[in-house]
């Protein structure tokens, strides 16, 4: 907390309460309305132990992991199913702890997703599973949604926005601005998008400073690698290795955080007239201001002339990843796959 970080306390499984009466497939999920009691009480008790805040941070509760999936569903996803359970144990939380943040539907991928029919469940996990389980009774109880919205480039979420709040609406969402959050989210060394430890650090940057632009909670997945078998993905996703030692992607977060972990947010857009160029912007307040942006593009590179950021001159000019200070007073910047961090003075 002191590292201004926000706490997800995700809920999932079941608890001793349940584990002697009816089951579900494969005694995972609760199913039954006497396990999905026991589950919501246990979850109330949870929130109402920790509560709403601690050192001025937000903790939010999320209602279970990646239901539209069955490996953690534990059976067949079924949508309806999962919308009495999170119905049912976000009015708990509530009763229990007033002022709580709950969040639901928690799934693998969005409700964007292209669909995915599986055959062994009868329907599509993404789009079916999420108008299924998005019923009114329930968003009116949540206090936002959240996904795990892994995709090959990052940058395609910056697309998706107009119709995912779209998507809330139809679905009785009456806040126009919704707490969206990617509870999970990263790239592992590997995988055919991060060939190697560098290309996962832009990725994991870039990912991060799409989240905060829509000032969207983002959970990198994940702090430390799962294991130390390089040729498994699964062991590749860390930040940091399974000993704590930082990869490139642990060191240029850290950079990153360092420089403007502290600056106001105004936002993070494609510019066409950079070339398809991505823009993050944020600004600093207090004594000394200064304002910042991040650069970067999806693929390729392109040439930026400085004049076309405006009429300040950059002080400092930093690939991210690299940790390579370039010249502040070049009047081109080679913008790629690595993001630029170009740091301005603001005249007072």
């Amino acid at each position: 907390m002191a590292a201004g970080l926000t706490p997800i306390v995700t809920l999932f499984g079941r608890t001793r309460l349940t584990e002697r009466g009816p089951a579900g497939a494969d005694g995972r999920v609760p199913l039954s309305d006497p396990e999905i009691r026991a589950f919501a009480d246990f979850s109330a008790q949870v929130a109402r132990r920790y509560g709403a805040m601690h050192e001025g941070r937000q903790i939010i509760y999320e209602i279970w992991n990646e239901p539209n999936t069955k490996t953690f569903w534990g059976s067949p996803p079924d949508p309806e199913a999962y919308a009495r359970l999170a119905e049912t144990t976000c009015h708990a939380i509530h009763n229990q702890a007033p002022t709580a943040t709950v969040i639901g539907l928690a799934m693998e991928g969005t409700p964007l997703n292209k669909p995915h029919y599986v055959r062994s469940y009868g329907l599509d996990i993404y789009r079916e599973w999420a108008g299924r389980a998005a019923t009114p009774q329930l968003l009116k109880c949540l206090n936002g949604v959240s996904f795990h919205p892994y995709r090959r480039e990052p940058e395609t979420y910056l697309t998706e926005n107009a119709e995912l709040l779209r998507f809330l609406s139809e679905h009785g969402w009456k806040d126009k601005n919704p707490l969206i959050v990617n509870s999970e989210w990263g790239y592992s060394v590997g995988a055919r998008n991060a060939a190697d430890a560098d290309e996962q650090a832009a990725l994991d940057v870039r990912l991060l400073l799409i989240g905060a632009g829509f000032q969207r909670i983002t959970n990198l997945y994940q702090l430390t690698d799962g294991g130390t078998d390089p040729g498994d993905v699964r062991h590749q996703y860390g930040l940091f290795t399974s000993t704590g030692t930082p990869k490139p992607a642990g060191s240029a977060i850290t950079r990153l955080l360092k420089a403007i972990g502290d600056y106001e947010i105004d936002g993070v857009a494609s510019a066409p007239e950079l070339s398809g160029v991505i823009r993050f912007r944020a600004n600093q307040n207090g004594q000394r201001k200064r304002a910042a942006e991040v650069l970067w593009r999806s693929s390729g590179e392109t040439a930026v002339s400085v004049d076309q950021l405006g009429a300040r001159r950059p002080v400092l000019v930093k690939d991210l990843v690299s940790d390579r200070d370039l010249p502040p007073n070049a009047p081109i910047l080679t913008v790629g796959r690595n993001p630029l961090l170009l740091l301005f003075e603001v005249a007072p």
